[in-house]
C-alpha cells in the first residue's frame, strides 16, 4: 500500500466514524456526545470520549453535516 492509499483509507475512515457519531448523537442517544462516542470507539475511556466527541463537535464539516441532518429530520 502505498503512502497516498493510506492517507485516503484514513480520510475515509474518519469522515465513515464522524458519520456513525452523527447518526448516534442526534438519534439513538438524544445528543449525548459521550455514549455516542463510546459506541463508535468501544475501546476509548470515558474521559477521553468526553473531550474526544466535544473536539469532534466543533469541527467544521461535523457542524455543517449536523445542521443538514437536523434540518431534514
Amino acid at each position: 500500500m502505498t503512502n497516498g492509499q493510506f492517507l485516503n483509507l484514513r480520510i475515509w475512515r474518519s469522515l465513515w466514524h464522524e458519520s456513525i457519531f452523527l447518526d448516534l448523537y442526534l438519534g439513538k442517544f438524544q445528543r449525548n456526545g459521550v455514549q455516542s462516542y463510546l459506541k463508535v470507539f468501544p475501546l476509548a475511556r470515558y474521559q477521553s470520549a468526553k473531550s474526544s466527541a466535544s473536539r469532534m463537535l466543533k469541527k467544521p464539516r461535523v457542524v455543517e453535516a449536523m445542521e443538514k441532518k437536523s434540518f431534514e429530520q
